[in-house]
């Protein structure tokens, strides 16, 4: 079997193939699909269809999302026979960093739609598999708890940028100080996109207080906060309303109780 440079104790491909047929032999069949096409089925079936639909969304007619999927199948595998790979290296070099591999875990927003605790459970797999972690600007666990879960694991900080430079600052500042190894910015998305399936569902995982760790665990944020003043609105308010607004109080830093009846952080 040829050598690789898997961290100890972690399967290789041909290990864990040869573990699932050994397995089937007993009736025993893998409990996660390795086809990606079900693999996502299972999640529409275990998620709720709003958060399903906020992770799986793109903008407008999600052509682009199609377009980027067929572009990356451009690329192909060529094989080379009668080659000695008793000795395999998959290592990068990247920014001055040797990644083990050229793979990085890109940044996905408000993971606890998938599982709670969805950002913590994501870093804890990175790195126990020694993959780089991209980590969202709208995760629901802040920089700092995931870069102590990740350690010396390669970690990357997205960060959308902001109207308010000092908030930028912030980040940037917190992010050295986390030990984040390089950052990546998010230019394009000055605004939130026509996305028709969030729409269809009027659903904004932001106002349950999801996907904004990064800004309220921040104090330059809490500090703008302090002096916002929010637009008038005439939507009716039902059970629902109230519904959202317990898990914002849930969801946001501090006492739920405390959160419901202070209008300021």
């Amino acid at each position: 079997m040829p050598k690789s440079n898997n961290k100890p104790g972690l399967l290789t491909a041909i290990e864990r193939q040869r573990q699932i047929y050994i397995n089937g032999a007993s009736g025993i069949l893998p409990a996660i699909p390795t086809d990606f096409k079900q693999l996502e089925e299972l999640a529409f079936k275990k998620m709720s269809k709003k958060g399903f639909d906020y992770v799986k969304t793109g903008a407008g007619r999600e052509s682009t999302v199609r377009s980027n999927r067929q572009a990356f199948e451009q690329y192909g595998i060529a094989p080379r026979m009668l080659k000695d790979v008793s000795q395999i290296n998959t290592e990068v070099n990247v920014l001055g960093s040797t990644l083990p591999s050229p793979i990085l875990l890109s940044p996905v927003g408000v993971l606890d739609l998938a599982k709670k605790r969805g950002d913590e459970l994501t870093a804890q797999a990175a790195k126990t598999c020694q993959i780089p972690m991209i980590i969202s600007n709208q995760a629901s666990a802040s920089m700092e708890k995931t870069a102590a879960i990740l350690a010396d694991n390669e970690k990357w900080l997205q960060i959308y940028w902001s109207k308010e430079d000092r908030l930028v600052k912030s980040f940037i500042t917190r992010a050295e100080k986390s030990g984040y190894n390089a950052l990546v910015f998010t230019l394009d998305t000055t605004l939130l996109g026509w996305r028709q399936r969030d729409l269809n569902n009027a659903y904004l995982p932001f106002l349950e207080g999801r996907g904004i760790a990064q800004y309220v665990s921040d104090p330059v944020f809490n500090e703008l906060l302090k002096s916002f003043q929010p637009e008038k609105s005439k939507s009716t308010i039902g059970f629902r309303t109230f519904y959202t607004l317990w898990q914002l109080a849930k969801n946001y830093p501090g006492s739920t109780f405390r959160n419901l009846f202070s209008p300021k952080p």
